[in-house]
């Protein structure tokens, strides 16, 4: 799956297909990312 994606920026790519109508549900994926992300880091 990952191969057929056609985008190289998913955040851009989100932002730019829903608009400005969609700025709630692009915050949204923001939040998870965050979160996502600091779960990944590792603990010191």
């Amino acid at each position: 799956m990952a191969e057929e994606q056609e985008w190289s920026n998913f955040k851009s790519e989100v932002a730019q297909r829903m608009g400005r109508d969609g700025a709630e549900y692009t915050e949204a994926l923001h939040d998870v990312w965050r979160i996502m992300y600091r779960l990944q880091e590792p603990e010191t």
